[in-house]
């Protein structure tokens, strides 16, 4: 395939037709069919479904892959975990609703927890104000489930807009939510197996989430 492709994109360039439009055309296709794959590859569209809830062994399975990566054991690298948008939803609001401040902010962006946190408040005043977002984001901790219901990726960047439904026990209607994911690709130095790696994390404005949460549930 890639051979064909070659002798296609060389006989263009070579080719005798002196119409440069038929040209231009041929060359745009080619463009868009390669930012295509692109997308497909590094950019896969959200699954939507259910996620599920604090008290299921789906939740209590992630806590324990955490525990171990921060204890630096060994853990088996299925892909399940290290590149799926899906599970930086499931552990920001499993992490907020257990008031585990592990799970919840390794999965935000490293600017995010700057500009929201640290840059906010005196270093003897962080942990309360980080508590006071999982409990804003949890309606101390009533999150019952949580639902993927849309996504889409944001124009000319490689952030994805992820709509989720929350259902609070306290509330008779879930609360919908967009978050801002942006999915970081790096190259890994240490692994010669492994050329490079995804990390999507939440990059939008903690409290720009909760303001949204807070109005939807009035």
């Amino acid at each position: 395939m890639g051979k064909i492709f070659s002798e296609f994109w060389n006989g263009l360039l070579t080719s005798k037709l002196n119409n440069k439009w038929i040209k231009g055309i041929a060359i745009a296709v080619v463009l868009l069919l390669g930012a295509f794959i692109l997308k497909v590859i590094f950019f896969p569209a959200v699954e939507k479904g259910e996620l599920g809830n604090s008290v299921t062994d789906d939740w209590k399975d992630e806590s324990r892959l955490i525990d171990k990566i921060k204890n630096g054991e060994e853990v088996e690298d299925n892909g399940e975990y290290s590149d799926s948008i899906e599970t930086t939803i499931k552990l920001f609001f499993v992490g907020a609703n257990e008031s585990s401040l592990d799970l919840f902010s390794s999965v935000i962006d490293g600017k995010v927890l700057t500009n929201d946190f640290i840059f906010k408040v005196e270093t003897d005043e962080l942990m309360a104000k980080y508590n006071e977002a999982m409990a804003r984001i949890s309606r101390n901790g009533q999150i019952e489930s949580v639902e993927i219901v849309g996504s889409n990726l944001m124009v000319g960047s490689n952030t994805r807009r992820v709509v989720v439904a929350i259902k609070y026990l306290d509330l008779a209607e879930p609360v919908r939510v967009g978050i801002e994911v942006t999915t970081y690709i790096e190259e890994d130095a240490h692994d010669e197996h492994v050329d490079s790696y995804k990390q999507p994390l939440v990059s939008q404005s903690i409290w720009d989430i909760i303001e949204i949460i807070e109005k939807g549930a009035k």
